[in-house]
Protein backbone atom coordinates (compact mmCIF):
# COMPACT_ATOMS: atom_id res chain seq x y z
CA UNK A 1 0.00 0.00 0.00
CA UNK A 2 2.80 2.38 0.79
CA UNK A 3 4.68 1.88 -2.30
CA UNK A 4 1.66 2.55 -4.22
CA UNK A 5 0.99 5.50 -2.58
CA UNK A 6 4.37 6.64 -2.79
CA UNK A 7 4.52 6.11 -6.54
CA UNK A 8 1.58 8.15 -7.23
CA UNK A 9 2.91 11.01 -5.33
CA UNK A 10 6.09 11.10 -6.88
CA UNK A 11 4.31 10.77 -10.47
CA UNK A 12 1.80 13.38 -9.57
CA UNK A 13 5.00 15.85 -8.30
CA UNK A 14 6.95 14.87 -11.83
CA UNK A 15 3.90 15.72 -14.25
CA UNK A 16 3.67 19.00 -12.47
CA UNK A 17 7.28 19.78 -12.47
CA UNK A 18 7.25 19.16 -16.52
CA UNK A 19 4.08 21.13 -17.02
CA UNK A 20 5.41 24.13 -14.30
CA UNK A 21 5.50 26.33 -17.33
CA UNK A 22 1.88 25.68 -19.17
CA UNK A 23 0.39 26.06 -15.31
CA UNK A 24 2.08 29.32 -14.87
CA UNK A 25 1.08 30.88 -18.41
CA UNK A 26 -2.90 30.09 -17.73
CA UNK A 27 -2.53 31.15 -14.34
CA UNK A 28 -0.79 34.62 -15.39
CA UNK A 29 -3.60 34.74 -18.37
CA UNK A 30 -5.90 34.17 -16.01
CA UNK A 31 -4.89 36.91 -14.14
CA UNK A 32 -4.76 39.36 -16.82
CA UNK A 33 -8.40 38.38 -18.03
CA UNK A 34 -9.79 39.24 -14.77
CA UNK A 35 -7.43 42.99 -14.92
CA UNK A 36 -9.00 43.52 -18.35
CA UNK A 37 -12.36 42.87 -16.85
CA UNK A 38 -12.26 44.99 -13.68
CA UNK A 39 -11.35 48.05 -15.93
CA UNK A 40 -13.42 48.12 -18.35
CA UNK A 41 -16.17 47.47 -15.54
CA UNK A 42 -14.80 50.32 -13.75
CA UNK A 43 -15.41 52.71 -16.88
CA UNK A 44 -18.91 51.67 -17.09
CA UNK A 45 -18.63 49.09 -19.81
CA UNK A 46 -20.45 45.57 -18.71
CA UNK A 47 -20.28 44.07 -22.48
CA UNK A 48 -17.41 44.43 -24.92
CA UNK A 49 -19.23 46.32 -27.95
CA UNK A 50 -19.51 42.98 -30.99
CA UNK A 51 -16.94 44.98 -33.17
CA UNK A 52 -14.07 44.12 -30.78
CA UNK A 53 -15.74 41.28 -28.94
CA UNK A 54 -13.19 37.90 -29.90
CA UNK A 55 -14.75 35.29 -32.03
CA UNK A 56 -15.52 32.12 -30.22
CA UNK A 57 -14.73 28.66 -31.88
CA UNK A 58 -15.94 25.34 -31.16
CA UNK A 59 -13.14 23.48 -29.86
CA UNK A 60 -14.83 19.96 -30.05
CA UNK A 61 -14.74 20.64 -34.19
CA UNK A 62 -10.89 21.44 -33.49
CA UNK A 63 -10.04 18.24 -31.37
CA UNK A 64 -12.10 15.85 -34.38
Amino acid sequence: MWYVMQKSTTSSIHTLKKGQVEILNSFLEGIHHKTKVLKRNAFGCRRLPESIRPKRTNRKSEVM
